[in-house]
């Protein structure tokens, strides 16, 4: 059935990827910030559809429709919810407003370097950085529309970040 899903890419994992994953996952909220807590779900409500935002009508992009939409963004083994709230990506603190931090090697990235957020029924990329945002090694001019399967660099970090669908608890 995956199979007939349009521009789906598929990625196969070697066995054991989850345990190794769930060790990452392990150092990484090992060293967070006392207090700042993590939320695990197993499953996320559909935020509400609402009506296309000038921004997403201003850009071409391939069809996109709830169903191929990407629903979280995948960095270093967390997935962050997409919704209409915006996902702003940088190397600022929560106290920024920034609620997914660019981990290494992050001299050409911005405090507030990006934001994804669910306009209607586009996930759009808006750029705000100086050094440039490229979503499968294609330079952002502005926003973009995004879909299952790509990938995001900010500035030249070498840091990506893979846009990802979860399905409903009954599909599987």
């Amino acid at each position: 059935m995956l199979a007939e899903i349009p521009a789906v890419k598929f990625i196969e994992l070697q066995p054991g990827s989850a345990a190794f994953g769930a060790l990452r996952l392990w150092d990484q909220l090992a060293n967070q910030a006392p207090g700042s807590g993590v939320a695990l779900f197993t499953s996320r409500p559909w935020p509400a559809v609402s009506q296309p935002s000038a921004v997403a009508d201003q850009i071409v992009s391939p069809e996109t429709t709830a169903a191929t939409r990407p629903t979280h963004v995948l960095y270093r083994s967390l997935a962050y919810p997409i919704s209409d709230r915006p996902l702003t990506i940088g190397t600022g603190s929560t106290s920024d407003g920034v609620r997914l931090q660019i981990q290494g090697e992050a001299a050409t990235v911005s405090r507030k370097h990006c934001t994804i957020q669910l306009r209607g029924d586009y996930v759009v990329l808006i750029d705000h950085s100086t050094s440039g945002t490229l979503v499968d090694e294609t330079p952002v001019s502005g926003a973009t529309i995004l879909g299952i399967g790509q990938t995001i660099r900010v500035g030249t970090s070498g840091e990506e970040l893979l846009l990802i669908a979860s399905l409903e608890t009954d599909a599987t």
